[in-house]
């Protein structure tokens, strides 16, 4: 291939990648046809004084063009790739729901991160979802729907957990977190199925392993080992 051929190549390729880029190119393009047309109309006729007033007066008007229209564009096609890639993390999630291997709790906790980070997304339903032993440190989950989740051995500390929705089900059992008043925690955050989670669970002494300390989900001595 050509470095003319490459040049174009990649040049077509950003020209496609998103709708804003095909408007700056149009608009470039207009750009140049309107200079060219009032050279000739007035830069031979009317002198270069008249074709630069001419030509300043379709700059403003392009620029107008930019701030309105350019800015609508990309605050359109911001939210309708945003929207296309909430679909396709959701569906991705949803692939992995039934299965219950340790491969699927990782690319589960992946997904999640990239939900935060690329879209700020919190609200994820994981109800009945398998999450042993999963790597959930720093995560938002505000907002999701955690009912009946197996989240035994998970990692907790510094988890976002506001408004996010528990039950009697949901399996606690040996996660770990950071706060030594983490079920307090969950009570000031509006956490939905507190009570049960206090009823069934308490926090063992401080533990400390590889130079992180963490508390350990365990049942309470008066609450029994339900069956899910």
């Amino acid at each position: 291939m050509s470095k003319e051929g490459g040049i174009l190549d990649r040049f077509n390729d950003w020209r496609r990648q998103r709708p804003v880029n095909q408007y700056i190119f149009y608009l470039v393009v207009a750009f140049i046809i309107v200079t060219v047309v009032d050279y000739y109309s007035y830069g031979l006729e009317g002198g270069i004084e008249k074709f630069w007033n001419s030509l300043w007066t379709e700059f403003h008007g392009i620029m107008i063009d930019v701030l309105v229209f350019g800015i609508m564009l990309s605050i359109y096609d911001e939210k309708r790739r945003a929207t296309k890639l909430e679909e396709q993390y959701r569906d991705e999630l949803r692939d992995y729901k039934d299965w219950k291997e340790k491969q699927s709790v990782y690319r589960t906790t992946g997904i999640i991160r990239r939900m935060n980070r690329n879209l700020g997304l919190s609200e994820i339903d994981l109800s009945d979802w398998y999450l042993i032993e999963a790597d959930l440190d720093n995560l938002d989950l505000s907002g999701s729907n955690l009912s009946g989740a197996d989240l035994s051995n998970a990692d907790l500390r510094g988890t976002k957990l506001a408004d996010t929705i528990f039950s009697r089900q949901t399996n606690l059992y040996k996660a770990i977190v950071s706060d030594p008043n983490w079920f307090d925690y969950l009570e000031e955050a509006n956490v939905v199925g507190i009570e049960d989670l206090k009823d069934r669970y308490t926090l063992g002494p401080l533990e400390e392993r590889g130079g992180k300390k963490f508390y350990t989900i365990i049942y309470n001595i008066t609450g029994e080992d339900d069956e899910f």
